[in-house]
């Protein structure tokens, strides 16, 4: 027997898969659109979907914390001083432009006398108030793209959010002040005004690069590792879909798988790639003794190796497991993630649709290198093993939905890459120290 997990059980996950799932929103580079698909591979369109999707509930979620700011920070705006140049009749109110007056004075002959001056002013054209700009027009981009009904609870807060920000742009101070630099740019520039007491109604300004900070605008790189309690809650603050569970749970074993590597040997040499290249390139790349190992995220299976074919177009019947663990370029662990929590004790329908990997894909998948893992949700440590007469293994494992001390899958797969490795002939090295 088993229940779909909700979103209550769902939050432990979306909160240890941020460093990952962050990438969908963090900076401005990541287009959802033309995204390349290499020759061969069907689009991705549930990927895209989904991306759009978080995006959008990330923007409403930011939407909630960032207004408040917003108006604190309209009560005592930053400033920076500015001379311009003009002229006054009759009377000199300001300061006489020298060099201008003595160039003119010859041919001046109109009356009332006109004077040159040079007037200081205040203008709100500054960093802090140029990455509120940027967060403005960032937002109002995400909340455009929403695939959610249009009665939906999603969709009413997104166009009354899009509304309140539109409405805010098209009026004083925020007119005069532009929001041409990208935006982590401009929040290292906020903070270093900050950090130097240069922006007035501090307390406000720091909330706005806090609020970047905390809510992934910005990569880590820039921002450091955070974890933010209220961040999740927002994320999971109106029901969320079966699909947007089931991705967040996807992308949290990849993140457990990527850490069990580090935790045997071996070493990281690329990634994380960001999520929604992942049709391109593999989520991690590590090295061991010689060996490279790919942990790539909804790959298709080689067409060229299918055994089954439609009828009706020759094309070839495809698998696409949710994580795909290559070794060398040729061995693999085929892992699906199955967002259910499961209370009893056989999962006779999973196993015949990973097993249907292997017998669509025999002439790729017979080797006794090629495993199979399904990982579900159990709160009693649910765990299963198959054995092929070759040798060939099918793993049952599960993780807890919301105690991270009652986990089993971090061990789990531990062992199962370990015994996988030690198959293809691995020695291991000692386990790297740093998580990813």
């Amino acid at each position: 027997m088993f229940q779909k997990n909700d979103a209550q059980l769902g939050y432990r996950f979306l909160k240890e898969a941020l460093p990952l799932i962050s990438s969908y929103f963090s900076g401005e580079a990541v287009e959802l659109g033309g995204v390349v698909t290499p020759v061969g591979e069907d689009s991705d369109d549930e990927s895209t979907k989904f991306a759009e999707h978080i995006r959008f509930r990330h923007a409403i979620a930011c939407c909630t914390q960032l207004i408040p700011i917003v108006q604190r920070i309209e009560s005592g705006l930053s400033s920076l001083t500015e001379t311009i140049r003009t002229e006054t009749k009759g009377v000199i109110r300001g300061r006489l432009d020298i060099p201008r007056y003595v160039s003119r004075r010859a041919s001046s002959f109109s009356w009332p006398k006109t004077y040159p001056i040079l007037v200081t002013t205040e203008v709100p054209s500054t960093p802090e108030n140029a990455l509120v700009v940027r967060i403005f027009r960032t937002l109002t981009q995400r909340l455009s793209n929403s695939n959610f009904p249009p009665s939906s609870a999603e969709s009413l807060l997104g166009r009354r959010y899009k509304s309140w920000i539109l409405g805010r742009m098209k009026r004083d101070p925020w007119t005069a002040v532009g929001g041409g630099s990208s935006l982590p740019r401009l929040y290292l520039e906020a903070s270093r005004r900050i950090a130097r007491r240069q922006t007035g109604n501090e307390r406000a300004y720091s909330d706005l690069v806090d609020f970047v900070r905390d809510w992934r605008l910005v990569g880590e790189d820039l921002t450091g590792a955070t974890s933010s309690e209220r961040f999740v809650e927002s994320m999971l603050s109106f029901p969320a879909d079966e699909i947007f569970l089931d991705r967040i749970y996807e992308i949290w074993c990849i993140r457990s798988i990527g850490q069990a590597f580090l935790q045997v040997g071996a070493r990281l040499k690329d990634g994380p790639a960001p999520l929604i290249e992942s049709r391109r390139r593999p989520i991690y790349a590590f090295e061991l003794d010689a060996h490279t190992f790919e942990v790539w995220f909804q790959r298709s299976l080689p067409a060229e190796d299918a055994e089954w074919m439609y009828e009706s177009t020759g094309a070839a019947l495809r698998g696409i497991p949710d994580i795909c663990v290559i070794a060398d370029n040729s061995c693999r662990i085929l892992i699906d993630a199955k967002n259910r929590l499961v209370t009893g004790s056989t999962r006779s329908e999973e196993t015949y649709k990973m097993l249907g990997y292997f017998e669509n894909f025999h002439s790729a998948l017979r080797s006794p290198a090629n495993w199979g893992v399904l990982a579900f949700v159990s709160k009693n440590g649910f765990s299963r093993s198959l054995r092929a007469r070759n040798g060939r293994r099918l793993e049952l494992i599960s993780s807890h939905p919301t105690n991270a001390g009652d986990c089993l899958f971090a061990s789990d797969i531990r062992e199962i890459l370990r015994k996988w490795m030690a198959g293809l002939g691995v020695s291991f090295g000692d386990p790297e120290s740093n998580l990813i």
